[in-house]
């Protein structure tokens, strides 16, 4: 189900909030055109666009966070990034084919703006700085890709677990709720039951403490020790 979507679109580039972090838009007296801009609220479970779509808007996620996925011939979802706030979501929107190559799901509560892909085109032009910002985003995400790849291929569960829990609870609290043993699972690319296993084996290593749905991250770098070791 498509987020909900709750403010009408703003008329004018000047009804832009001065900034969208860390994505500044500069306001200006010149008009580019009307500006397609949206306020949506988003809820846990709800699906911003799935592959083979057309992509026709870019999302700025304000708080909350979201799952970048792939699924399987076979119909297993593959998490391959976690998207926390404030990032970029739906970046096919700026590519010549403009057709989503993943699937995009909300994975917390929370808020997001959705800028309509010509309005895109106009900011682009507009405001050369934000074109910077929206390649180095589209950069790092390549990067977050690659590595993810690369600890299917070489890092054991554990190393691929303590990655997982690193992206997914944040400095400098080090502590998520409400957060799910089957999402973290899912993040490390393996099954709940090993998950499980692996997380109560940190616990009582003192490295994290488990709740219902929370965790909490004792000793962070250590953990970042274990999600840098390789397969031996």
């Amino acid at each position: 189900m498509v987020a909900s979507r709750t403010e009408e679109n703003l008329t004018s580039l000047n009804a832009v909030p001065a900034k969208v972090s860390p994505f500044r838009v500069t306001p200006t007296s010149a008009t580019v055109r009307p500006l397609g801009l949206r306020t949506l609220k988003v809820k846990r479970g709800q699906m911003l666009y799935a592959a083979g779509e057309t992509a026709e808007q870019l999302f700025v996620l304000r708080s909350g966070r979201a799952h970048i996925f792939l699924v399987t011939d076979e119909g297993k979802k593959v998490v391959i990034e976690t998207v926390p706030a404030p990032s970029l979501l739906g970046e096919a929107v700026l590519s010549r084919a403009r057709i989503h190559e993943t699937y995009a799901e909300i994975a917390e509560d929370g808020e997001l703006l959705a800028v309509e892909r010509t309005s895109v085109e106009a900011l682009l032009r507009a405001q050369p700085e934000l074109a910077v910002r929206l390649l180095e985003a589209v950069a790092a995400r390549l990067l977050t890709v690659a590595q993810r790849l690369e600890d299917r291929l070489v890092k054991a569960v554990p190393a691929r677990l303590a990655r997982a829990l690193l992206q997914l609870v944040l400095a400098p609290d080090y502590e998520a709720f409400p957060i799910k043993q089957s999402e973290i699972a899912e993040v490390a690319g393996t099954s709940r039951e090993t998950a499980t296993r692996v997380l109560n084996h940190f616990e009582s290593e003192g490295l994290i403490a488990l709740g219902r749905t929370r965790v909490r991250l004792l000793q962070p770098e250590a953990l970042n020790l274990i999600a840098e070791a390789r397969a031996s």
